[in-house]
């Protein structure tokens, strides 16, 4: 007479370990996301600053010559390059935290994790840089 055996369910599978590395690689985006929203920021000042410096230059040259318009200009420019980077850094800045925040709300609602794993899911938000960390985490 043969008797079968009935393994129990786990979370502690490989499919668990997979869904972490997709956790981290999401986690990672989102922080690219987050970075790219500050060189875009910074790509503004840095295009108004330039823009600022010509203005002052034309300003000198043509303040002898004629009427200043091209400086006026140039700097009205730069007041609004430095207005569209600022705007566009918030909205780039908004969706990675709102990707992040939903990447939060998938791992806290995941029925393939356990709580332990699910703790090492979240902290990957602050440490997605080494997968060794995270492999010496779920070991």
């Amino acid at each position: 007479m043969s008797t079968s055996t009935v393994l129990p369910f786990t979370t502690e599978s490989n499919e668990s370990a997979g869904a972490i590395e997709r956790y981290r690689q999401s986690y990672r985006l989102a922080q690219n996301i987050t970075e790219f929203a500050e060189k875009v920021k910074l790509g503004g000042i840095v295009v108004g600053g330039v823009c600022v410096v010509v203005a002052s230059v034309a300003g000198q040259w043509t303040w002898r010559h004629s009427l200043p318009v091209a400086s006026f200009s140039l700097l009205a420019f730069a007041i609004v390059a430095v207005l569209a980077a600022h705007i566009w850094e918030k909205v780039f800045q908004a969706q990675g935290r709102m990707l992040e925040m939903g990447i939060d709300s998938a791992v806290n609602s995941s029925p393939f994790l356990s709580n332990r794993q699910r703790a090492v899911a979240m902290s990957l938000r602050h440490e997605a840089r080494n997968l060794s960390s995270i492999e010496q985490k779920l070991a």
